[in-house]
């Protein structure tokens, strides 16, 4: 089963995942208001409103890549035109109400639709890595050889924003919900206290404990003067920790017990390969009912208020719960 992807929004983010769809998705349509970016994705087939997009039947999903004001908005009318949703992060903005976005889920659902969003770690080579040592049951796991986790630091150190309306964007709203995702999906989802130290265009950080003890700080910085994405992933066990640092594709593995430690490389970030996981996840929910994708509604609810609520202004503790 081939899926046709119909792109609304034709920005950097839609571009990159166009190059990256995988085997069994293509473009078959874009739409953006400005006819010039619908020139970046390369495909002949433009249409003059959003509305001839979704009216287009052999469009079976959409990919919207619009900015994140228009994504609550353009989801429901994706969803009532009977289009699978793939929508970038965040699925609302502050002002919005996690009420409607739950309604939306619950109408994907009774018409057999997909609904998910972009949380591409999950489906990168270091994570893929550090799931399967948090999973396994044998002695090789880190749960076996360390003991329950402590703690859970995650830091990325990006450019210096290129754009003028990135100065006007928190970072926190743009990143918090793929670090929550991140935790969630290491640990499984819990409920969670949550503190704002900062927020600006270019920094952020935000510490927390959840319901199972385990300790949390997420930062980052968009400060650097060339293009690269460096990111660190430290876990903290009882009797050891396993730090990930990206950029040199190396994790650290360290028993505090015996004295030592372990070197694994070849886990540097796989920018294109986690795009195409992505949406060949979103084509195998399409194709196969039965397909349990690798966002669960659960998980993209928490993402999405974590970073509304902690983006408000003034509002420096949270209280989330699945």
């Amino acid at each position: 089963m081939s899926v046709l992807l119909g792109i609304i929004g034709c920005g950097g983010h839609s571009e990159h995942h166009a190059k990256n769809l995988g085997p069994d998705v293509c473009t078959y349509g874009v739409w953006d208001p400005d006819p010039n970016a619908m020139e970046r994705i390369g495909c002949t087939q433009k249409y003059g409103s959003l509305e001839a997009l979704l009216a287009e039947k052999r469009i079976d999903a959409v990919l919207i890549g619009s900015p994140d004001k228009f994504h609550l908005e353009q989801i429901e009318m994706a969803l009532q035109a009977g289009k699978h949703v793939f929508c970038e992060k965040p699925l609302m903005v502050p002002g919005e109400s996690v009420f409607h976005l739950e309604a939306l889920f619950r109408y994907a659902a009774e018409k057999g639709l997909v609904l998910t969003s972009c949380h591409p770690r999950r489906r990168d080579r270091p994570f893929l890595w550090l799931f399967e040592g948090m999973r396994s049951s044998d002695e090789t796991g880190f749960l076996a050889r360390f003991g329950r986790v402590v703690s859970f630091d995650f830091d990325f150190s990006y450019h210096a924003p290129n754009n003028d309306w990135k100065h006007a964007r928190s970072l926190l709203l743009d990143h918090v919900n793929h670090e929550v995702d991140l935790m969630n999906a290491l640990f499984g989802i819990q409920g969670f206290d949550a503190w704002k130290l900062h927020d600006g265009h270019d920094h952020y950080h935000v510490v927390g404990k959840r319901d199972d003890g385990i300790a949390f700080q997420f930062r980052g910085t968009r400060r650097l003067t060339s293009r690269v994405y460096p990111e660190w992933c430290r876990i903290r066990f009882e009797r050891g920790e396993v730090a990930l640092d990206m950029m040199m594709g190396v994790a650290h593995i360290s028993d505090h017990d015996r004295k030592t430690v372990e070197n694994v490389d070849g886990l540097a970030i796989d920018y294109e390969g986690r795009l195409v996981g992505v949406m060949n996840d979103f084509h195998d929910s399409q194709a196969d009912p039965a397909h349990v994708g690798y966002l669960s509604r659960a998980e993209m609810l928490m993402n999405t208020e974590a970073g509304i609520v902690l983006q408000r202004e003034g509002v420096q503790r949270i209280d989330v719960r699945p």
